[in-house]
């Protein structure tokens, strides 16, 4: 199942965000969903607790912005993900110019053709398939927890000087 309905308004802020000041900054306005909404997205997942949240969103958190966008979509959609680092690993002797034009004709989500430009990203998406799924979950149910928490660990690791 794909859930679209998010990516117009995601990757518009996004854009927009990039483009006036050269960063996206995190988190920005976001849709608030009801209940029923996010029961609808993801009706048989819990909702995270904020330790667990933090403890999905640690090993991603400090990538730059536009990749880790591409990651939270991406997460959504797990199959497509296992495709396409399988798809990755057939052009191994391609180079990433020729992949990522070869990428774009597959019918996979725009976030997950995007990925194929970082093979370790996919194959940690794919390798470990129970935690994309819990970031995709979260992602869906309440994204604009998921952009703060976020936020939260680049300001612990800043604290940290990490």
């Amino acid at each position: 199942m794909k859930h679209t309905h998010f990516l117009p308004s995601l990757l518009l802020r996004t854009c927009a965000v990039m483009f006036v000041t050269g960063i996206a900054i995190l988190p920005f306005h976001v849709h608030a969903q009801t209940t029923s909404e996010r029961q609808q997205i993801a009706p048989y997942s819990e909702q995270l607790t904020e330790a667990q949240l933090a403890q999905t969103l640690a090993p991603i958190a400090l990538y730059p912005d536009s990749l880790l966008t591409h990651i939270l979509i991406a997460s959504t959609y797990p199959l497509e993900l296992v495709q396409a680092n399988r798809w990755l690993k057939k052009q191994a002797n391609v180079d990433v110019e020729t992949r990522m034009q070869l990428a774009e004709q597959e019918s996979w989500d725009p976030s997950v053709i995007a990925l194929t430009a970082f093979p370790t990203v996919l194959e940690k998406l794919n390798d470990d398939l129970e935690w994309t799924q819990n970031l995709g979950d979260a992602f869906l149910q309440d994204e604009e927890s998921v952009l703060a928490m976020v936020q939260t660990l680049r300001r612990q690791a800043d604290d940290a000087n990490s």
